[in-house]
């Protein structure tokens, strides 16, 4: 079953920075929820920049709550173990679509600045069209916790949703054993793994390239059919830890989870306990690192 949408936010940043809508492998998933029942969906998200494994929700029902984060990083006990274990950079991309006749129009560009303590952030620019200005949507999130909107009008952090992850031990070796492994390639000097499925009906084709070094974080996607051509591209990445001063609207504002618990309202009026519980349980796993400054 697949969840609508909670907010425009988040279907953006699933739609242009990983292309959440787009399968994986039925081992590589991140669980999403809606306000009626749990969706397991095959991504690399918004939540994070690693690829990641999630077995079940009955898995991570008994995970033991980690410590308080900090604005030095999310747990200070072990920031260096988390930093060994994911890189530190800051990528571009943008979204491009193309029509047969050659036409092209930008679409929308994206950067995500993350950090080895796992806490990203993404920031969606739309052009205006017709002389309107840009309009600009941020996302923060903490890998494998979960993802806010940011809402400066208001000055909160909107919760948009959680995820659960588990890293494969050799990420390259994952990609390469997919079905879907065609090749090898460079982007942006990153050796990425092309995956690449044939979309027989309109004699098309769907290619993602993953970068093993960045935890095979999708950066860069091209669909091509019969209709014209739509590419999410990689323009430049920064090997480099984020300034601080970026994410301090993630300690600063305060979180709203008002939505995600009416989600867990409607879940149990239907009867859907254990979604109910589990969504519940990641839910209290989120507050306990999103521990707002006062």
């Amino acid at each position: 079953m697949k969840a609508p949408p909670t907010h425009e936010a988040a279907r953006t940043e699933e739609r242009i920075m990983f292309k959440t809508n787009n399968p994986m492998t039925r081992k590589s998933r991140i669980l999403k929820f809606s306000a009626l029942g749990l969706l397991t969906a095959c991504v690399i998200t918004a939540g994070a920049a690693r690829l990641r494994i999630v077995r079940g929700a009955s898995a991570e029902t008994g995970i033991v709550t980690p410590p308080a984060a900090s604005e030095r990083g999310l747990d200070p006990v072990s920031a260096s173990e988390r930093a060994g274990r994911q890189p530190a950079f800051t990528i571009t991309l943008t979204r491009t679509t193309s029509t047969p006749d050659g036409q092209s129009r930008l679409l929308q560009t994206s950067k995500r600045y993350q950090r080895a303590d796992g806490a990203y952030k993404i920031v969606h620019t739309f052009p205006g069209r017709g002389g309107a200005a840009d309009r600009v949507e941020i996302v923060l999130g903490l890998a494998g916790l979960g993802a806010f909107r940011l809402d400066e009008e208001q000055r909160r952090l909107i919760f948009i949703s959680p995820m659960v992850e588990e890293q494969p031990e050799d990420v390259e070796t994952y990609l390469r054993d997919d079905p879907r492994f065609n090749r090898e390639e460079n982007v942006q000097g990153q050796h990425s793994i092309v995956w690449r499925t044939s979309t027989p009906r309109d004699a098309g084709f769907i290619e993602e390239y993953r970068a093993p070094a960045l935890g095979g974080l999708l950066i860069k996607r091209v669909e091509e059919s019969a209709r014209g051509r739509q590419a999410l591209e990689t323009t430049e990445i920064e090997m480099a830890e984020p300034a601080a001063s970026l994410f301090h609207d993630l300690y600063q504002y305060p979180a709203d989870y008002t939505r995600y618990e009416q989600s867990i309202e409607q879940a149990e009026r239907a009867q859907q306990r254990d979604t109910a519980r589990v969504m519940r349980e990641l839910l209290r796993r989120m507050k306990t690192f999103k521990l707002d400054r006062r």
